[in-house]
């Protein structure tokens, strides 16, 4: 999958043509008769443009700076919902160093990159841990304060392959679990979708760097499946045993669909009923009971807030996006009729520009259909909060969650967090457009 926006592609196109047309003929004039045809044209100047994708298994919802080797600064620029940038690097001097700064779903993320040229320079662990071995220290202090020169003259093209080729023989376990063919993080086709299988693996797995040391670290379970100095990364080692399963990647976009056909009839509004519903919970006796609540009452909360004289006041959906595994929760649904099962947490964004933050919900892999539905809590547990499927009808909003209430249902205990959008939203990144 291409990494650039329909924005960044029209840019490139744009400037292909204006070079063009620049060197071309400008008239035919085979008799000399026209001086003005014949005449030297003035070349058009063609922008040199640094463009890129931030992302850190969900795009960076922040800003960009782009420093040259003189120490020139452009920036901030805001990242698009795909996490895209671009800047205009005509009059500056490479190479260039990035920093992206911003929030990948709830986490704040603060990486860097390098671009020798202009071209792609994706931000993301894998050009954060690139960088930091191409300069045998922190990032940040290579990139400087503002109005100071970055440390970043002995980088050409010859010493990223070393790095990259370093970093790629330290991955190969998980490459060859996930099915990743090549690694140019920096340069190459780069996107934060899941059929991007480079950005997907950041899902699973995470990469933090403190103190010239690297760990990472397996998102599902919280543990550590490799720490250790960066001053030998060589003598580092990756136990594929000990990773995510590859499978993590496909169940991401199996659950991401069955969450569309959620946000589908949850657009039916007043024609909405539990039936509309009754496919996307697991049967009882299986489901349990979520926060307190039955696989009815949840059912009937979201009729309640989106279906016949709903609180909803948001509009319809228009997307569901940034699906997050929030930890593999299989061994603690044993005996419940499933084969899988996860908390996870998502984007939902309404055709008025707001995004709602589900906090966790649980959903397991319904072992007699082989589909992906809401559970209840694990056995001995009420974590989970599958009551109206997390979502708001825009009322006075906190972190610590409100009530409401209804005439078609029990009152709800609702805990999320709300912001609202001055992007408009397009696919693909990790969105699923949902029927309207």
């Amino acid at each position: 999958m291409k990494c650039h926006s329909l924005r960044q592609l029209l840019l490139l196109t744009s400037l292909i043509f204006m070079a063009a047309c620049s060197s071309g003929p400008q008239s035919a004039d085979p008799q000399g008769t026209n001086p003005q045809a014949s005449a030297p044209q003035a070349a058009i100047p063609v922008a040199q443009v640094v463009i890129g994708v931030a992302a850190a298994g969900l795009p960076i919802k922040g800003t960009v700076l782009l420093k040259d080797s003189k120490g020139a600064l452009l920036g901030p620029v805001t990242t698009d919902s795909d996490g895209n940038f671009s800047f205009d690097v005509t009059s500056l001097v490479p190479p260039f160093i990035l920093k992206a700064t911003g929030l990948s779903g709830t986490q704040n993320y603060t990486m860097y990159s390098i671009a020798t040229g202009p071209g792609n320079a994706h931000i993301s662990p894998y050009s954060n841990l690139a960088l930091q071995l191409a300069t045998g220290g922190d990032p940040a202090l290579a990139f400087g304060v503002e109005g100071s020169k970055p440390d970043i003259a002995t980088i050409d093209d010859a010493r990223l392959k070393i790095v990259l080729d370093q970093i790629r023989t330290l991955f190969t376990p998980l490459f060859a679990k996930y099915g990743i063919v090549g690694f140019d993080p920096i340069t190459g086709s780069y996107a934060a979708t899941p059929g991007n299988k480079l950005d997907s693996m950041l899902d699973v797995i995470g990469i933090t760097i403190g103190n010239n040391n690297l760990t990472i670290t397996n998102k599902l379970d919280g543990s550590t499946i490799v720490s250790g100095s960066l001053a030998n990364i060589a003598a580092l080692s990756i136990d594929a045993a000990r990773c995510p399963e590859n499978t993590a990647l496909t169940d991401i976009n199996d659950i991401t669909d069955r969450l569309a056909v959620l946000g589908s009839a949850m657009n039916k509004g007043e024609a909405l009923t539990v039936q509309d519903l009754a496919d996307l919970f697991v049967p009882d006796p299986n489901y349990g009971t979520s926060n307190g609540q039955t696989r009815a009452e949840d059912m009937l909360s979201i009729v309640a807030i989106f279906g016949p004289r709903g609180t909803n006041t948001n509009g319809k959906l228009k997307s569901v996006r940034n699906l997050r595994l929030m930890s593999d929760q299989t061994a603690n649904y044993t005996g419940r009729g499933v084969t899988k099962a996860y908390f996870i947490s998502y984007d939902f964004v309404f055709e008025s520009g707001k995004v709602v933050n589900s906090t966790i919900t649980s959903w397991a892999k319904d072992a007699a259909s082989g589909l992906w539905k809401f559970i209840g809590a694990p056995a001995g547990s009420d974590a989970g909060n599958n009551a109206g499927s997390i979502l708001t009808n825009g009322g006075n909003i906190d972190n610590a969650g409100f009530i409401i209430t209804s005439e078609n249902a029990p009152p709800l205990f609702l805990n999320f967090s709300t912001q609202s959008s001055s992007v408009t939203l397009t696919p693909p990144a990790r969105v699923v457009p949902v029927k309207r």
